[in-house]
């Protein structure tokens, strides 16, 4: 199987919230004012299986042989080649242990994204995505709440920074970070996007996202 790029992400992000968005509006909006309900819609309830959720539908559209896992090894998500010949150790009653994580998710709904992040920079993947949100437009109107998403990527990209110093991962790795926010009360969200190829945490961080769905 081919690496999973960030720009292959980012499309079937955009393609599977565009595809979604019509037909699941209410679901999503009733979801996105309380943690717990939203955190489920992305990552589906402990108890039912992945396919319930966002990120499931998503692996898929990726491509058809992705599995997931969910709060594997406390990592949110995760994406696997799901072929026998992809797995180096299956015991019975556990596992498979895949060759590869193809993808791995994190996603944080409240403001300890450092947790997530450090998670990200500990384990290896050719893909490393950490989704997260912003405070609604209309209520930046404080300095703490105006300047947090910007502070917090600057953060993002200094943890990047001193843990490549320490310990140096593979030049070809990315990472992906997806915001989520809304400009008021009641709307669904929009989300934007940053990739950080190789040494891209050099630079400073603030400011770097993109739009991601039109």
């Amino acid at each position: 199987m081919k690496k999973v790029s960030a720009e292959d992400f980012c499309k079937a992000f955009a393609e599977q919230w565009r595809e979604e968005l019509p037909i699941r509006q209410d679901d999503i909006l009733r979801a996105y004012e309380h943690n717990k309900p939203w955190t489920e819609y992305m990552l589906a309830k402990k108890e039912t299986p992945c396919e319930q959720s966002f990120l499931r539908r998503l692996a898929t559209r990726l491509c058809p042989s992705l599995g997931m896992g969910r709060e594997w090894y406390t990592l949110d998500a995760v994406y696997y080649e799901e072929q026998e010949d992809s797995y180096i150790y299956r015991p019975k009653g556990g596992g498979p242990y895949p060759d590869c994580l193809r993808v791995i998710v994190e996603h944080e709904n409240g403001e300890d994204v450092e947790t997530e992040m450090w998670k990200l920079l500990m384990f290896r993947s050719p893909l490393k995505v950490l989704i997260f949100y912003d405070y609604r437009d209309d209520c930046k109107t404080t300095p703490k709440t105006k300047d947090w998403l910007d502070e917090k990527l600057r953060k993002l990209f200094e943890m990047g920074r001193k843990v490549k110093r320490a310990c140096p991962e593979a030049d070809n790795v990315e990472y992906l970070f997806i915001v989520g926010n809304r400009s008021e009360d009641g709307q669904t969200p929009r989300w934007r996007y940053c990739v950080v190829e190789g040494g891209g945490f050099e630079r400073d961080g603030g400011d770097c996202l993109r739009s991601l769905v039109d």
